[in-house]
């Protein structure tokens, strides 16, 4: 049966019911069928905090005592029987917009209400809590992130193919006028007009072959596993590689290496200390062509700051160009075209940035660049 009481408001001009429902009637039944088909997260629960019913998602964050469970996120605590209680104290909804909450084992962002409802189950008052998860903006920022990547690979696609198309121009230019020499009088042609056109052709099919090799390297650059590597060792391997160049250069580099740095990154970071070491090199060179005279520093770090590895390269080369923001980006490239393809800053971003590592860029202290690599130790 069901019965229904009167209360007055406090200002005492209008009257709300108060249904008292049982497990029988039709209007408590109803609940329950219209909880079963909600989505997000949604319980009827009394005064206690004892939950009487649940949406399906809604009983995969139940406990097993059947009360309200408490959820966190790295900045709140909220328990939600303690706020029903404050509900049935206060007299009024409670609403919180934008809570950053774990729920189903990840932070997600949420809004909270809680509703007393007009009606009690065996003398206690009623609540009906929800939490309405942002799904839709979750939704959108995947979608913004995939359109964000095929704008980004259309992006490098029309830039691969303006890089190939220079080379790929100027070797059929070659070819052709080659080509022109022996067709008009194969008996005069002269081998040294045909050696140089033939020979710009092959510099300019190396070019391609270069650009080619290092996005091979660039797409090959799958997720990488951390490794207990010695970074010490991977910077000295790199020196040592370069040793003739560094010496034809004349470039003096000085290691500054920390005997307590702890293993991090990988042996992929080999690749990464190449690279930064020959843009060192390639600016210092660039350097002297203005001022002959000018020093030569390269000046390499390994440290432990803030229990994190830190590895920085300083050079005393023609330091950072203008448009930094795309130093990074496929391509970019200020050095002449017989001076690399503009990938080598790009392939060491996708080599650290796999490692879960970061690298930067700062001006150096005299007029050089300074690139800052920062690992997470293994």
């Amino acid at each position: 049966m069901r019965h229904w009481f009167i209360c007055e408001t406090e200002m005492g001009t209008s009257t709300q019911k108060i249904y008292e429902l049982s497990s029988e009637t039709p209007e408590y039944r109803l609940i329950l069928h219209i909880l079963a088909l909600l989505d997000d997260y949604h319980w009827l629960a009394d005064i206690t905090g004892r939950i009487l019913a649940a949406s399906s998602l809604a009983g995969g964050l139940t406990k097993v005592d059947g009360q309200l469970p408490a959820l966190s996120g790295e900045q709140v605590q909220i328990n939600l029987a303690e706020l029903v209680s404050d509900v049935a104290v206060g007299g009024e909804d409670v609403k919180l917009f934008g809570l950053e909450l774990e729920i189903d084992g990840k932070l997600q962002i949420a809004d909270l209400q809680i509703a007393n409802l007009p009606a009690k189950l065996d003398g206690k008052e009623l609540f009906f809590v929800t939490v309405r998860v942002h799904r839709f903006a979750k939704e959108q920022a995947d979608e913004n992130l995939r359109n964000g990547k095929f704008i980004g690979m259309t992006g490098l696609a029309a830039r691969i193919a303006h890089e190939i198309n220079n080379p790929l121009d100027g070797s059929i230019r070659y070819i052709n006028l080659a080509l022109r020499r022996l067709n008009d009088d194969i008996e005069s042609a002269s081998p040294e007009k045909l050696a140089e056109y033939l020979g710009s052709a092959k510099d300019a099919l190396g070019k391609i072959n270069e650009i080619l090799t290092d996005l091979s390297s660039f797409a090959k650059n799958g997720q990488s596993k951390s490794e207990r590597v010695s970074v010490n060792e991977l910077i000295e391997q790199a020196v040592q590689t370069f040793s003739a160049h560094i010496k034809a250069e004349r470039i003096n580099v000085v290691t500054m290496l920390s005997d307590e740095i702890a293993p991090a990154g990988g042996t992929k970071l080999y690749q990464v200390f190449c690279n930064l070491l020959k843009n060192a090199i390639d600016a210092i060179a660039e350097k002297r062509k203005v001022d002959p005279a000018a020093n030569g520093v390269i000046t390499i770090t390994s440290q432990m700051k803030n229990g994190m590895v830190d590895v920085i390269f300083e050079d005393t080369g023609v330091g950072l160009p203008a448009e930094r923001e795309y130093l990074f980006d496929p391509f970019y490239t200020t050095k002449p075209p017989e001076k690399g393809t503009g990938l080598g800053l790009a392939i060491s971003r996708e080599i650290v940035e796999q490692y879960n590592g970061d690298i930067r860029a700062e001006d150096g202290k005299s007029g050089g660049a300074k690139l800052i690599i920062t690992l997470r130790p293994v």
